[in-house]
């Protein structure tokens, strides 16, 4: 069956050019059931952490070499989501050989360090990999996009966005794989761990550690 293209494109301009203002609902905990799809509705949910991670030189690896990859991110997949859900992760999204856990609630930042400095003692420091670790704590602003049956939740604000970018910067400058935003590195949590500044453009300051548990 054929797409009309011109009636389709017109469509969703349509619909874009006449979408109603944004709902926002503030919410203090993730969760799934409060996220809507056929609304304006978007839920708000403060003090959240995201620690971001992403395998380096995996894409190059996969597009090589699928089989051999696939034995090492599946088993290192399977592991950074028990680590994830061992620290209380509320959401969790796996892209490939990376992704990102959600942490909620007053022990938000706790959760996400610990779980990063995990993830580092396990993949970097015993199985000499090269796992990039980005964490950022603010307000998420969530909505659900797609058609009933299938959707996905879209995560907006600060946290996801910023969490990303740390794992990608200063690859040839920062050599510490944890790296923390400016809010993440003056709270309680880090005030006895070592961590060195680095100031990237675009970014402000960023704060990088090989932090451990063991």
């Amino acid at each position: 069956m054929g797409i009309d293209y011109e009636k389709k494109i017109n469509e969703l301009y349509n619909k874009i050019r006449n979408s109603e203002n944004i709902e926002f609902e503030k919410y203090n905990t993730i969760n799934t059931d409060n996220i809507q799809l056929e609304t304006n509705k978007v839920a708000i949910i403060d003090n959240v952490t995201c620690v971001f991670v992403d395998m380096e030189n995996s894409t190059k690896m996969a597009i090589g070499e699928i089989k051999k990859a696939l034995n090492i991110q599946i088993p290192y997949i399977r592991a950074l989501v028990e680590i994830f859900q061992l620290y209380n992760a509320k959401y969790i999204d796996i892209q490939g050989d990376g992704g990102f856990a959600l942490f909620d609630g007053n022990d938000s930042k706790h959760n996400g360090v610990y779980a990063a400095a995990m993830i580092n003692t396990l993949f970097n420091k015993k199985l000499n990999m090269n796992i990039r670790i980005g964490i950022d704590c603010e307000t998420v602003y969530v909505k659900k996009a797609g058609k009933r049956g299938e959707n996905k939740e879209i995560w907006l604000g600060r946290p996801v966005c910023l969490a990303s970018k740390l794992c990608n910067i200063g690859l040839n400058t920062i050599s510490k794989h944890i790296r923390f935003s400016k809010d993440i590195s003056s709270s309680n949590v880090l005030k006895n761990i070592d961590k060195i500044k680095y100031n990237p453009i675009n970014l402000g300051c960023v704060y990088a550690s090989d932090f451990t548990i063991c």
